[in-house]
């Protein structure tokens, strides 16, 4: 569908739609209709169709565009469907027939999508948000108009989306939302500073102007209004430059800038003789004499106020008539012409009243007059009455006024008891409305409480609910939990027992592979022999640490707690070093302890310390080569209340690829020949101690192994 700017909001006031009807000859209509009717083929009949619709009135165009959406709808033909919604849309939208408009927008979008052209689906939606817009459903409006901007991100078109977003803006002023208003066009605007010779900015920038004129920004108004007129200028847009003149000098007038605005207000004259822009002079003429009365420059104002009735009057403006003849008679009042002044002001009454238009100030200044001239019983009336619409602060100063008037002319007034039993009246009719208030006021209260009452109740109950949901979970978690831990205990109960029935014969095994190598036999027959002892140890060891292994992983999983002493840790290392000094002694290792301070005590579990320690010093005699040494250090942090106890090897240090597997359960393979689930076993242990085990290596030259608990 073909994008028309004259709904575009952001241009309303600087374009039109020309529409040229070309009436053919009844001759013609009637063989193209005959045409239609003998047709045979259905695309032929809705070409033969669209092409009478093109030639006719709209009028007559809208009912051939219907019948040929009939012959079209039933068929798979797309792209002939769209060509005939575009021009049924064109028809509608020339007989500003709104509603039809939206439902034949809507009946294609389906058809939109499922083509994905961009430019029609971009097209479709504005038209849409302009339909909604003109069946003053804003919110559907601004809807749509932000789905055209969604689809202008596949097809990028600058253009239109600072056009969608000043008519995002136009609608969102028009519903009193200003913020969101002015959110979008300064989006517009942002997006127009970056498109090259953009030709519209004038607009833009006068529309952020309006909208901060309507928040009482006026120092933003300014700035913008100004932007305004110098982009219209330099765009030679007369109609632009005249209107953003004329919205900076008004304010300049909110500002106090009062001979900014009066100057600024003249530079619009050299277009005040041009027919085009007549109907914008009588609104000119009217704000320039406001701006000259505040200057007291009152025989000025005078003229402009008599160029701006004639104008009114030519154009039969009476909201402009009220205005002018009430400022009129403001002037004539301040010059003392109070006769003038009061026959203007009447004059404009007047008018407003046959108009029912606002006339708050002109009763005033009627009442004002009226006193000036001695008429005091007019005067009476006309205060009377613009007390009934003043608000609170201004009934006071009236009656002040009216009552100053009844004490000095009782004869042309009422009687005194007349009037106090009208205020007796007022009093009593005041009196009720507070009392229904108050009665209002309590059943809100009471209705608020009870409303109050109903949620902390139902709150609670679903606090209740809830508290019994999660209770119910807990139970049931800690009952699988019991589960687990009763099949946790079976399952280590069964590993020790597999492992302990393992090493009786195991250690049979050994004895009598041990008695055999003391025997003299063959020298292959040894060494089959010799291997055969090494790896019934080794399954005697491995079966060994997985019984301990499953009693401390089950210990700690079941938090069972365990006996502490206080131990002698200089006593303890030296009976641990004894007990694996023969193993050190077979590979002439040295273990050296170094010199422990006297009367460093933990308060630790005897049997598991032994354990770790011992693992640490086997490790390390296992890994050091031949006649090397293995060094046992402790000592104690007295301030942190910890005790560090270290094991230092000289053997091949740990392998890189390695290193995350020390302290794992799970070995690989090279691991697993080399040695057990040792290191694993003791930072359990470690665990339950509250210690923990640490490492340093270095490939080719040893390992040190810290343990670090508290004292």
């Amino acid at each position: 569908m073909s994008h028309h700017p004259t709904y575009s909001f952001r241009s309303i006031g600087y374009s039109c739609l020309l529409f040229l009807a070309i009436l053919p000859s009844t001759l013609f209509c009637q063989s193209s209709e005959t045409a239609v009717a003998e047709a045979p083929d259905k695309l032929l009949a809705v070409d033969s169709l669209l092409e009478i619709a093109k030639e006719v009135s709209p009028d007559s165009a809208l009912s051939y565009a219907q019948e040929a959406l009939k012959i079209i709808r039933p068929t798979k033909d797309e792209e002939k469907k769209v060509e005939v919604y575009e021009l049924l849309v064109n028809i509608q939208d020339q007989l500003n027939d709104w509603e039809g408009k939206k439902e034949t927008l809507l009946e294609s979008l389906p058809i939109l999508l499922n083509i994905n052209h961009c430019p029609s689906l971009v097209d479709g939606y504005d038209h849409l948000g302009q339909s909604y817009y003109r069946l003053a459903d804003a919110d559907s409006a601004i809807y749509y108009f932000q789905e055209a901007l969604s689809s202008l991100e596949i097809c990028v078109d600058s253009n239109l989306i600072v056009g969608f977003h000043s008519e995002i803006s136009f609608v969102y002023m028009q519903k009193d939302d200003l913020q969101k208003a002015l959110d979008y066009a300064m989006k517009a605007y942002a997006l127009a500073s970056t498109i090259p010779n953009y030709d519209d900015k004038g607009s833009l920038s006068m529309g952020i102007g309006t909208i901060l004129f309507k928040i009482r920004d006026f120092q933003g108004a300014k700035t913008y209004f100004q932007k305004a007129v110098a982009e219209f200028q330099a765009d030679s847009s007369e109609n632009g430059t005249l209107v953003s003149l004329a919205n900076l000098g008004s304010t300049y007038r909110e500002l106090g800038m009062l001979d900014n605005a009066t100057e600024t207000y003249k530079k619009t004259f050299y277009l005040a003789e041009d027919p085009r822009f007549k109907p914008y002079f009588a609104a000119i003429y009217i704000n320039l004499g406001k701006v000259l009365i505040k200057q007291e420059r009152l025989a000025e104002s005078l003229i402009y106020f008599k160029l701006a009735e004639k104008n009114a009057l030519e154009r039969n403006n009476l909201h402009q008539q009220v205005q002018i003849f009430a400022s009129q008679a403001k002037a004539y009042n301040m010059l003392g012409d109070y006769r003038k002044s009061f026959a203007l002001a009447k004059k404009s009454y007047d008018i407003a009243q046959k108009g029912g238009l606002p006339h708050e100030n002109v009763t005033r200044l009627l009442a004002q007059n009226a006193q000036k001239l001695g008429r005091y019983e007019e005067a009476y009336t006309y205060f009377k009455t613009y007390s009934d619409y003043q608000d609170s602060l201004n009934q006071v100063q009236v009656a002040e006024q009216i009552k100053s008037i009844e004490a000095t002319f009782q004869d042309s007034l009422k009687t005194q008891q007349n009037e106090l039993l009208a205020q007796e009246n007022t009093l009593l009719s005041q009196e009720n409305e507070i009392s229904q208030l108050k009665l209002r006021r309590r059943g809100l209260v009471i209705g608020g409480l009870i409303t109050l009452t109903l949620l902390i109740l139902l709150a609670l109950w679903q606090f209740y609910r809830q508290k019994k949901q999660i209770e119910e979970a807990h139970q049931k978690l800690h009952e699988k939990q019991e589960a687990l831990l009763v099949l946790e205990k079976d399952k280590s109960h069964l590993i020790r027992l597999l492992s302990h029935d393992l090493q009786a014969p195991l250690g049979y095994i050994r004895n009598i592979l041990y008695f055999l190598g003391l025997q003299k036999l063959p020298e292959n027959l040894l060494n089959l022999i010799h291997n055969g002892s090494k790896n019934a140890t080794h399954i005697y060891t491995l079966s060994k640490e997985i019984s301990e292994t499953s009693q401390v992983v089950s210990s700690t999983e079941q938090d069972l707690l365990y006996e502490t002493d206080p131990i002698d840790l200089h006593e303890h290392l030296s009976e641990v070093i004894q007990k694996y000094q023969p193993l050190a002694s077979e590979k002439q290792i040295a273990i050296r302890l170094s010199m422990v301070p006297e009367n460093i005590f933990i308060q630790s579990n005897q049997l598991f310390l032994s354990h770790i320690l011992g693992n640490l010093i086997q490790n390390a005699i296992k890994f050091s080569p031949e006649g090397k040494e293995v060094l046992v250090d402790c000592k104690a942090d007295g301030e942190e209340g910890k005790f560090v106890i270290e094991v230092t090897d000289q053997g091949p240090g740990i392998a890189e690829e390695l290193r995350s597997y020390v302290f794992s359960s799970e070995k690989p393979p090279s691991m697993e020949r080399d040695g057990s689930q040792g290191l694993y076993l003791s930072q359990q242990l470690a665990k339950a101690i509250h210690a923990k085990i640490s490492y340093q290596t270095e490939v080719g030259k040893g390992s040190t192994f810290r343990l670090v608990g508290s004292a």
